[in-house]
């Protein structure tokens, strides 16, 4: 394969010199589709920072819905994701394959 597209943006949520954050989202889908927060920065409101940027860039390309995922244990998020006005529209069950060996050339 000699080309790729993607219509995804990556942000890093940054104080002064220091990452705190990462966003990844999908403006012409209004997909959500990664986020977190660096382990020693919970707590700060920096998650709350970086949604709330995720849907002003979803609103600026005219996103009407805003879709995400989210572990169904992780109730901190839950919570947050509640708070901004989302609500749980799909529950899935879905395997995780993981690779236990290296591949041989």
């Amino acid at each position: 394969m000699n080309s790729w597209y993607s219509t995804e943006k990556f942000y890093f949520a940054r104080k002064g010199k220091q990452t705190v954050g990462i966003l990844d989202l999908d403006t012409t889908k209004g997909l959500i589709s990664g986020m977190g927060v660096d382990s020693q920065q919970r707590r700060k409101g920096y998650w709350r920072q970086i949604m709330l940027f995720a849907l002003e860039q979803l609103r600026k390309d005219d996103c009407e819905k805003a879709y995400l995922r989210v572990h169904a244990e992780n109730e901190p998020a839950i919570h947050l994701y509640e708070s901004l006005g989302f609500t749980n529209v799909e529950r899935n069950k879905r395997l995780i394959w993981r690779k236990t060996e290296q591949a041989k050339n």
